[in-house]
């Protein structure tokens, strides 16, 4: 891609839905006060961002920084992961969470 091909206008837009995608996930994970979920929305807009500005360097000023493309890619993998803890919230008292699987939500049988 070259600065020609990627107007500067572009570029600068690419910053909004990077940052609102960042806020939306930081909400979700701030539901349970799961401190996981807080680091997966930060390596997610961290990733985002990376990307953003990697486009307006592009398009602005015509530099190429492959590890700025590609750290989106880098931080993503493990932030659904991060995230997951929204799932499965701590127990009282600080003990290990208690996930209860999609197929075992609804109880089988009802107790008489």
């Amino acid at each position: 891609m070259t600065g020609h091909d990627y107007p500067v206008v572009l570029a600068v837009e690419d910053f909004v839905p990077t940052l609102l995608a960042m806020y939306g996930f930081w909400l979700l994970a701030s539901l349970g006060r799961v401190t996981p979920g807080r680091v997966g929305a930060v390596l997610i807009g961290a990733g985002g961002i990376a990307k953003s500005v990697w486009k307006l360097l592009v398009a602005g000023f015509d530099v190429d920084l492959p590890w700025l493309e590609g750290a989106l890619f880098l931080s993503c993998p493990p932030a659904p992961s991060c995230s997951s803890g929204r799932c499965c919230p701590p127990r009282p008292g600080g003990r290990s969470p208690r996930c209860t699987p999609p197929w075992r939500a609804v109880p089988c049988s009802r107790a008489a």
